[in-house]
């Protein structure tokens, strides 16, 4: 039964076969693709993009991702399991990219929130964020039962240097503001002492 359409500029590796244009996806097949993308139409409506050296089993109602990433330009019920993660869409219309690297998972929601199943925890992705978790399987620290939505990633990444640099800027700026105002308030100059 043919579930999609692969389409690429170049060659694509469907059930280790090597295809180029386009062709037919029966339920389970594998893609492997090399130096192009490949774009993926199933027949559920969910238009999904497999870039350069990635991989996947890609069936009716969910993708399989081994490697690389996967572009998911709308959900529509589809699931993406990536190492221990089950990743879908909080609406059909969600959007996401899902990228494995050697030791995490990154979702990144392009547009509507994405929910992420990390062993029985529950995680939520916000439209416009992206939060890292790790391939290792390890346990996260234990929660009340009655979180969901934001709750903290399991091997969420520290944030870097340049972007401390910013949120360190961003508060000073808005201390200086307050000062500004409260001396404006008081009648007093904060540059002049009066």
């Amino acid at each position: 039964m043919t579930i999609g359409v692969a389409t690429t500029i170049g060659t694509v590796s469907v059930n280790q076969t090597a295809v180029s244009g386009s062709a037919d996806l029966s339920d389970g097949a594998q893609l492997a693709t090399t130096s192009v993308p490949t774009e993926v139409h199933l027949s559920s409506g969910t238009d999904l993009r497999l870039a350069t050296r990635s991989s996947g089993v890609f069936f009716s109602d969910h993708v399989s991702l081994d490697q690389g990433a996967l572009r998911v330009g709308s959900f529509n019920g589809l699931t993406v399991n990536a190492a221990q993660l089950q990743i879908t869409g909080d609406e059909a219309g969600s959007q996401a990219v899902v990228r494995m690297t050697k030791k995490t998972v990154e979702v990144a929601s392009l547009g509507g929130a994405v929910t992420v199943m990390d062993s029985g925890m529950l995680t939520r992705v916000a439209a416009g964020t992206k939060m890292s978790f790790q391939q290792s399987g390890a346990q996260p620290a234990a929660q009340p039962a009655s979180q969901t939505g934001a709750a903290a990633a399991p091997g969420k990444k520290m944030p870097g240097d340049a972007h401390t640099a910013y949120w360190i800027a961003g508060a000073v700026c808005v201390a200086g503001l307050v000062v500004g105002l409260i001396a404006a308030n008081q009648g007093k100059s904060p540059f002049h002492g009066q």
